[in-house]
């Protein structure tokens, strides 16, 4: 084996083990507390050893804002985007283990047209921007029995 694919391993494992610590402190940990701390592993792990993923955000930003955004902006731009990312997965693992604290949270608008478009039988294309943590709504909506 070389150590390329030993080192990939290695990695692999420690990520599968932290999200089974993930999954446990979801169920123990108050949902703000879970959420710090998840943000918190996720952004040191990924702005401080993953230089690749962060080389790769350093070009998107430069790419998407040029000369429109100093060298501090972009930073905090770069910054923002992993704490969120860390924030995204702390809500949906907290989420899927914990529904309580999801019913009352999410609303359809329009649920009443989806429920008559699916009673046709023939199936929803639905459609929604890439905001917020779209994956519970996606957990969510199964749990209500949508498929």
């Amino acid at each position: 084996m070389k150590n390329h694919d030993r080192s990939r391993g290695i990695g692999r494992g420690i990520a599968r083990q932290a999200g089974a610590c993930f999954v446990w402190f979801s169920k123990v940990l108050p949902f703000p507390f879970f959420c710090q701390l998840v943000r918190s592993l996720v952004f040191v792990s990924l702005y401080y050893t993953n230089s690749r993923l962060v080389r790769h955000c350093r070009r998107s930003i430069a790419i998407a804002y040029g000369d429109e955004k100093t060298p501090v902006e972009k930073k905090r731009l770069l910054v923002d985007s992993l704490w969120h990312l860390g924030q995204t997965l702390a809500e949906t693992i907290y989420y899927t283990h914990n529904l309580q604290f999801v019913e009352g949270k999410i609303e359809i608008d329009g649920r009443q047209r989806l429920d008559r478009a699916l009673a046709k039988g023939k199936g929803v294309l639905a459609v929604t921007a890439h905001f917020g943590n779209f994956p519970v709504m996606i957990y969510w909506l199964s749990r209500c029995g949508y498929k």
